[in-house]
């Protein structure tokens, strides 16, 4: 059995599925998929940038070629598949190449294109992987004509969706509105102490309260840090005393889980009614609508699409994904979380089913595990067969 191997900084060292790290979860899924169906034993070189890791971090730096041994390269594996965005990695990716694997980098920093000037050393160190990169997997296809300036075979694959299995559409809410059931409402991934959630989790509160209807809002974060705390404590605090004074007799319950985990996101996506992206404020959006935030606000809102249900916005967003949205007749887009809820429940409920069954479909089609696993698959065979090997 041939192998694969695999850099990626996010995850935890030997056990990628732990990882928070979007990336990470989704190559192991395409990994599981190519070990089982095209016989590629998979293999992760883990590079982890965070404090606790930074040993193994620098062992790796110190001495690459240990490093190699331990992972027994030879001339008949596959090769390596790198994530270009990790300047430490470039010492091991010329030993890597030296025992014979291939190099596969997989651009994803838009940064190469106009650097802002503290980025330009590390965009010079990306230039070089590029350079030497057998192969490219570009997420974009803007990233795709950056690649494809180094001379090197570039290919671009999009970004898998963030689920591992595929859910029933659903649209139940309405009739657990009807019946005075709970609706349940999801956000995940933003900072907490945006003024953003601030306002979601007030205008859910009141209109629960107003309407009687009985909302419970999840919300899934990172951990609050002591930085934050000192900063925003009374804000916390408030947050704190209203998840802790939710009980089963109140209208509005809201929970806060953090820090993130896969396995209770994928918990929460299954019992979900509605997914809730809060608006930033103007400045937060300012700073990163030219990467952060369009990329990460679209895997946000394909992960509840592709798990089933409606995604509601709160706020008109950039140019770079109206498109997007304007495709998927499942993303509702309004003033508030309430006038969202509201405009949710006037849609005719087998209409509304329609539209998340054929978002869905077009979502799996198109950004599938299975879809992606097999273009990657074919890019790599490309590459490998390729005489500068």
């Amino acid at each position: 059995m041939k192998r694969l191997f695999i850099f990626s900084e996010e995850s935890i060292p030997g056990n990628p599925q732990l990882s928070s790290g979007a990336t990470t979860r989704l190559t192991a899924r395409i990994a599981e998929y190519l070990r089982k169906n095209k016989a590629i034993e998979i293999v992760y070189a883990n590079i982890y940038s965070e404090k606790e890791h930074l040993s193994f971090q620098r062992n790796i730096i110190k001495d690459p070629q240990k490093f190699i041994s331990d992972f027994h390269i030879s001339n008949g594996d596959v090769g390596i598949f790198i994530r270009y965005n990790f300047e430490e990695s470039l010492p091991v990716l010329k030993e890597f190449k030296s025992a014979g694997g291939i190099t596969i980098a997989h651009l994803s920093d838009p940064h190469v294109e106009n650097p802002a000037p503290e980025m330009q050393s590390r965009v010079m160190l990306h230039t070089q992987m590029l350079s030497e990169a057998h192969g490219i997997i570009a997420t974009s296809e803007e990233l795709r004509k950056i690649g494809s300036r180094y001379n090197v075979r570039t290919v671009h694959i999009p970004d898998v969706i963030d689920f591992p299995s595929r859910l029933s559409p659903r649209s139940w809410f309405q009739e657990k509105y009807r019946q005075h059931q709970s609706i349940l409402l999801l956000s995940s991934g933003y900072p907490l102490h945006h003024r953003s959630f601030r306002r979601a989790v007030e205008n859910v509160k009141k209109y629960a309260e107003d309407s009687q209807v009985r909302i419970d809002y999840h919300i899934v974060t990172a951990p609050v840090k002591p930085t934050e705390i000192a900063t925003h404590g009374d804000y916390f605090q408030e947050l704190a005393l209203l998840a802790g004074h939710s009980s089963l007799e109140s209208c509005f319950r809201l929970y806060i889980h953090a820090p993130f985990r896969p396995e209770v996101m994928e918990w929460l996506l299954e019992l979900a009614d509605i997914y809730v992206i809060p608006g930033f404020s103007n400045e937060f959006l300012s700073d990163f609508q030219q990467y952060w935030f369009p990329k990460k606000g679209v895997i946000r809102i394909t992960q509840g699409l592709a798990a089933g249900i409606p995604v509601l916005l709160t706020r008109e967003y950039p140019e770079s994904y109206q498109s997007f949205l304007h495709a998927n007749s499942a993303v509702v887009s309004a003033a508030t979380v309430s006038d969202g809820i509201k405009d949710l429940l006037a849609i005719p409920a087998e209409s509304l089913l329609q539209r998340i069954t054929h978002t869905q479909d077009t979502l799996y089609s198109q950004y599938g595990v299975n879809v992606i696993a097999e273009a990657y698959w074919e890019f790599i065979k490309d590459v490998y067969t390729n005489e500068r090997i």
